[in-house]
Order: structure tokens, then C-alpha cells, then sequence
């Protein structure tokens, strides 16, 4: 049984480690994680055991994702997620929107920690 991460250096990408790590526990998963941003993840987020996987240079985060789900055979999917206006969604587009969307395993979509 795997529990696969989805997370980048961001306070969102922290939170989905976190989230994914008691959801390991909670199943009895390993905990496997994939950077989906451009640069290296901090090393002390990553819970000891867990396991990364490598996005391919060529393929895009959200494909990354759908795929490593598929040949992990995770059991549920997590990814960090932030607020955006209707305007940055239309001209970025929404990674979390594609990957729940295209999703063949459940997502779980956590928010960072409010800051204090």
C-alpha cells in the first residue's frame, strides 16, 4: 500500500507532507513523494522513510502525478493547495483542478498552516 505525495517548497507542498505522512501511518502505507515544483524540496519536510520518486525532465507536473499514482498503485493522493483568483486560474490554470479531475486514485487537497 503506498500513499503518494504530491509537494514542492512551498508552505502547501510542507502541509501535503504532513497530511501524507499520518495518512501513511494511518494505513499502514509507505509514504512515497514526487517534487512537482522547480526547485529541491527541504530535506528536513521529508518524513525519515519516505521514499521520492523522479519526475521525468520532460512531463508536467500534473502528468507526473496521475502517472506515478498509477504505477506506485497508491491507495490516495495528496496535494497541498492554495487560494487563487479566478484571473490566475484562467491564465495558469490549476494544477490541483487538473489532477483531481484526472485523477483514477482519491486526492486528498490539504491547505498550509494559516500564518500566525
Amino acid at each position: 500500500m503506498v500513499v503518494l505525495v504530491g509537494t514542492n517548497d512551498s508552505p502547501e507542498g510542507r502541509a501535503a507532507l504532513r497530511a501524507g505522512a499520518e495518512e501513511a501511518r494511518r494505513r499502514g502505507a509507505e509514504l512515497v513523494w514526487l517534487n512537482v515544483g522547480p526547485r529541491a524540496v527541504d530535506p528536513s519536510w521529508v518524513p525519515d522513510g519516505a521514499r521520492e520518486v523522479v519526475r521525468p525532465e520532460h512531463q508536467d507536473p500534473e502528468a507526473a502525478l496521475i502517472d506515478a499514482a498509477s504505477y506506485e498503485h497508491a491507495e490516495v493522493l495528496v496535494i497541498g493547495v492554495r487560494r487563487r483568483s479566478p484571473v490566475g486560474k484562467f491564465l495558469m490554470g490549476s494544477l490541483v483542478q487538473r489532477v483531481i479531475l484526472d485523477s483514477t486514485v482519491p486526492v486528498l487537497a490539504v491547505k498550509a498552516d494559516p500564518s500566525p
